[in-house]
């Protein structure tokens, strides 16, 4: 989809709070930002630029006109989220057994750390097949910047990590060639209660020995920022499992974690952008660390695992004491306090 507007060249003014055609009143609109050069991502010609932002109504001025765009915004993001679906792309790996025995180490595990040949516990995929980018493509929060790779420009910059389900075929041998594919399957772009939300929902496929091993759905939400991160009240915790084991947190293990997964978000080690950009109380657990940790309790109890399925529902701040908890394949994550930060199934 390509629009065009006839616009002269010159200055061009975003104005993020008028919701109707008007003339312009000849002075800076508030809320509004001056912009020159070309409209690459939305494919306005001439020498006009426009900033689509998070959501609202724009208009744009060029000297002597109006023009009221929500058609183009609504257009911009049907185009985007129709485009960055179906999209595929593949991470080989030689899955290097030094990797492995540091997340053994990292984690506290009992015993020899693995060795090539063994089998990587589940989950374990996530310190593999990483996606380096040199510094000038990444996004404000170290993540890449969207738009570039699998994931689409939603116009929403906050990234939480929601959930996944995992389906294991057969185990991951350590030291031995394989290769991820990745397919962005669904993108949903909506208005929630506290603003605009991006849904993408990413299937990962791990293959060895021409073999499918794990299959992963990835749901990703995206947000605008907002002063407190922390969102609605979460639901309390249950209280009847009847395994309860106590776990904490530090800032070297979020920043090792951090290392071996290649993730570069900000709000695991960087502690000023995680409470003063993002909105959160301190460094932010990671969600597959705490989904990581779930899916050894459940191994430990069930054995082998076939299914796992998480999600996200508060976020655990570094300095604070939880529990994993473990009722008949049902486990969860709990605050001291009650408030429930993480539930799963396993199988």
């Amino acid at each position: 989809m390509r629009v065009r507007l006839e616009f002269p060249p010159g200055v061009v003014k975003v104005d993020l709070l008028r919701a109707k055609m008007q003339r312009p009143s000849g002075r800076p609109v508030s809320g509004a930002r001056l912009l020159r050069g070309h409209a690459k991502g939305i494919g306005i010609e001439k020498d006009a630029a426009i900033e689509i932002d998070y959501g609202q109504d724009q208009m744009v001025q060029a000297f002597y006109a109006w023009a009221h765009l929500p058609v183009l915004l609504i257009a911009r993001y049907d185009r985007i989220m129709h485009e960055a679906t179906g999209k595929t792309q593949s991470f080989p790996d030689q899955m290097d057994p030094a990797r492995a025995a540091a997340l053994h180490i990292m984690l506290g595990l009992s015993g020899q750390p693995p060795v090539a040949g063994d089998a990587l516990p589940p989950f374990g995929h996530q310190i593999y097949f990483w996606d380096p980018q040199p510094a000038p493509a990444l996004g404000r929060d170290g993540h890449p910047a969207v738009g570039t790779g699998l994931i689409p420009d939603l116009g929403l910059p906050i990234r939480m990590w929601a959930g996944g389900r995992l389906v294991f075929d057969a185990p991951l041998r350590i030291g031995e060639a394989a290769e991820k594919r990745s397919t962005v399957e669904d993108v949903v772009r909506k208005d929630g209660r506290t603003g605009p939300l991006g849904f993408v929902t990413l299937r990962h496929e791990v293959w060895q020995r021409g073999r499918l091993c794990v299959t992963e759905h990835q749901d990703i939400v995206y947000r605008t920022p907002r002063a407190d991160a922390g969102g609605p009240p979460p639901k309390p915790a249950p209280t009847d499992e009847a395994i309860t084991q106590p776990i904490g947190f530090d800032t070297t293990q979020l920043f090792r974690y951090s290392a071996l997964t290649f993730n570069g978000h900000r709000i695991h080690y960087d502690i000023d952008y995680a409470r003063q950009v993002e909105g959160y109380g301190g460094l932010v657990v990671h969600g597959p660390l705490l989904a990581q940790y779930l899916m050894l309790m459940a191994q430990r109890e069930l054995g082998a695992l076939t299914r796992f399925s998480f999600r996200a529902t508060a976020p655990l701040i570094h300095d604070q004491a939880a529990e994993l908890c473990w009722r008949n394949g049902d486990l969860w994550v709990r605050v001291k306090g009650g408030r429930l930060c993480m539930e799963a199934h396993a199988a």
